[in-house]
């Protein structure tokens, strides 16, 4: 037996030496008495209470619950189907919602519903409850209270009941003169219908309603009336008249295009109809609706177009959120083709899918779709069957279409293609103007994917063009390479052996062969160092750049010490990156700064600092320094700002130290001023 009682906690105060057994049993005695009170009060004001413990799915019912619902005390087993069971099927899944909003909300329960006892008969109760939190804030248990209010709603129906039984069988003139004086100060249509349906009574609002004067109105069928001729209300009537119970109705009526809310109440003799015109209400909850759904609408457009990057998927998307979120038949993208003349379907959505058959190409001027494009207008009707533009009526009649809407697609002026849909429904004024908003979204993403296929097929072309290019370069060079040395070879054997044997003209002119051959073959090495680099597959790893920076100086061992140069560093962080290209990243960079020295022995530093999820690092030199407008052209291979004469080299060092930085996702760049010493700054990822 689940059954529950309240207990009023003792105030427990610290036992004393003197406390005696006489004043705890008088304590007891109060406590009992206390709770006593409580069953007694609750009893006499027939309250029940109840508990459901969630995380048990249990509930517990006082005896007075269970004699509220029919039951013997301690019969009821606990479980929520039981107490479902009892629930009247038309008030179930309104108490389930009520239910389910206290416990996300949090909010006290406060509801009203009937239940079925086991004999059948109908009552009617009210339930008031608080949500109990655990620690965590979660619901744990909801506890409240409730009492059988069957007669005092009976007693408000009997009210109503005796009003419009009064207005309909007053017959003394001074109870006529005031009933009927209350009755047309009734704004709202309010009418009394005899067992036959036909009208005894009505106000001037009813009326006003039915398109009459009152007293034309009176003895007319209910079924005549054109604000009582929806199927809601005609079926609370026709069950108010057979179990003369109450009901509610609500039903739009299309030969008035308006909403009314009906309030239906059996009399003793007769029907009381209380009508309102709900029409601003309901096409206010329309448009919130409406308005929801396209900023919905929206926003899953928006989502295609950042996402996708397939212009047929990207549209058929769109064509999919417009049916889902309007809920229109079906609705069709189409594109213009390279020509200009056609348009091509790419998208269809709803009740049709496929994007082959008649409407797969339109030319531009024909049909609806074609026209649409041409006169670059929307062409928009909410009476489809009478537009001469439908290409076939018989179709739109026989799949009950009502309204067609199509907007050509433009950016900039220009056609991009046409968006177009039918509807089973009135497509309202706001839902047109926000598919034109839409329509012109998603002309700018088919513009934009355009351009960026565009782009993609023009950076494959590049990138294709690049390869070939270093294949080029790196298969040249190194097949250079050998004929070069058989040169170098022999000229320098000439060299050896007929120095100073033929006359000094010979010994010039076989220098000069030399000097080339060897200038040569400087070119194809650097120049198969900057095609490698294009080639390399190696992972980044964490690299040490204080470990970068004495292999790269050792390298330049000899460089230093014959250029008296001094070579110094801030402290070097560890990077991301692949250690023999950093390597020669440092060593090119150091390497031109001790080339291209001034008059003062060469001082250079490298600089580290922390900059953001990058290091920026540069190599500073106190040497001759760039002009400003070589900033760009120094980092493009074979560019010398010098004579060969001057300062020897290839013009390829610097343009290898901007490939490996963009390798590795960095920038270089150059500050310097003639004769004011340069630095060059480029960045390095902390992490990959």
């Amino acid at each position: 037996m689940l059954t529950c009682s309240f207990v009023i906690e003792e105030q427990r105060q610290p036992r004393t030496e003197t406390t005696s057994a006489s004043r705890d049993a008088a304590h007891r005695e109060h406590s009992w008495d206390d709770r006593r009170r409580i069953e007694v009060a609750l009893d006499s004001a027939e309250l029940g209470v109840w508990e459901w413990i969630i995380a048990e799915d249990r509930v517990v019912w006082s005896p007075a619950v269970e004699r509220i619902h029919g039951i013997a005390p301690g019969t009821f087993d606990g479980t929520r189907a039981t107490q479902s069971k009892d629930l009247h099927p038309e008030d179930r899944e309104q108490v389930e919602l009520h239910l389910h909003r206290t416990l996300t909300e949090r909010a006290p329960l406060r509801m009203t519903y009937r239940i079925i006892r086991p004999d059948q008969s109908i009552r009617w109760l009210e339930a008031n409850a608080q949500v109990v939190l655990d620690e965590r804030g979660q619901p744990e248990r909801l506890i409240g209270i409730v009492r059988d209010v069957t007669d005092r709603r009976e007693s408000e129906g009997a009210r109503v009941r005796l009003l419009a039984s009064e207005v309909a069988r007053a017959d003394a003139e001074r109870q006529r003169e005031r009933l009927s004086g209350i009755f047309e100060g009734i704004t709202d249509a309010f009418i009394v219908i005899d067992d036959e349906l036909r009208v005894v009574q009505a106000n001037r609002a009813a009326a006003q309603l039915a398109r009459c004067d009152q007293d034309s109105l009176i003895g007319r069928n209910v079924a005549e009336l054109p604000m009582l001729r929806g199927p809601s209300i005609e079926r609370i009537i026709a069950r108010a008249t057979k179990t003369r119970e109450s009901g509610l109705a609500e039903d739009h009526i299309a030969e008035l295009d308006r909403w009314f809310e009906s309030n239906v109440f059996p009399l003793a003799e007769g029907i009381s109809i209380y009508t309102r015109d709900v029409t601003m209400r309901k096409r206010a909850v329309e448009l919130t609706s409406r308005l929801a759904r396209h900023s919905v609408l929206r926003a899953d457009v928006a989502v295609v177009l950042s996402e996708q990057r397939e212009l047929r998927p990207m549209l058929e998307r769109c064509c999919q959120a417009i049916v889902t979120n309007l809920n229109v038949a079906f609705a069709r993208l189409w594109t213009v083709d390279e020509s200009g003349t056609t348009l091509l379907l790419q998208a269809s959505a709803g009740m049709y899918t496929h994007i082959d058959g008649p409407h797969k190409a339109v030319p531009i001027g024909s049909f609806k779709i074609g026209l649409i494009a041409s006169e670059r207008e929307p062409h928009l009707t909410n009476d489809v069957l009478n537009d001469p533009r439908v290409g076939n009526p018989e179709w739109a009649r026989k799949e009950k279409m009502v309204a067609f809407a199509g907007y050509p697609l433009l950016v900039d002026g220009e056609l991009v293609g046409v968006l177009a849909m039918f509807s089973r429904q009135v497509m309202h004024e706001d839902t047109m103007s926000a598919l034109g908003g839409i329509a012109d979204t998603i002309a700018q993403g088919i513009e934009r994917r355009r351009a960026e296929t565009e782009l993609d097929q023009r950076l494959e072309e590049l990138a294709r063009s690049n390869a070939d290019l270093e294949q080029f370069a790196y298969v040249a060079s190194h097949d250079l390479q050998e004929p070069l040395r058989m040169i170098a070879s022999y000229n320098q054997l000439l060299s050896r052996r007929y120095k100073g044997k033929l006359d000094p003209e010979a010994d010039e002119f076989i220098g000069f062969t030399v000097e080339g051959v060897t200038r040569m073959q400087r070119l194809i090495n650097d120049l198969l160092s900057y095609s490698r680099l294009g080639r390399g597959t190696k992972q980044h790893a964490k690299v040490e750049l204080q470990e970068v920076f004495a292999e790269a100086t050792a390298n330049l061992t000899n460089a230093i010490e014959t250029g008296n140069a001094s070579v110094t560093h801030d402290p070097l962080p560890p990077v991301i990156g692949d250690r023999g290209q950093l390597v020669q990243l440092l060593q090119n960079l150091i390497g031109n700064a001790i080339k291209f020295h001034g008059d003062e022995p060469p001082k250079i530093h490298v600089i580290a600092q922390s900059d953001g999820a990058a290091w920026k690092l540069g190599v500073r030199d106190n040497g001759i320094g760039i002009d400003p407008q070589y900033f760009e052209r120094i980092f493009v291979i074979f560019q010398r700002l010098h004579a060969r004469e001057d300062y020897p080299g290839t013009g390829i060092g610097l343009a290898i130290c901007k490939k490996i930085v963009e390798r590795h996702g960095g920038r270089i760049w150059v500050e310097s001023a003639p004769k004011a010493g340069s630095t060059i700054w480029f960045t390095l990822a902390r992490r990959s």
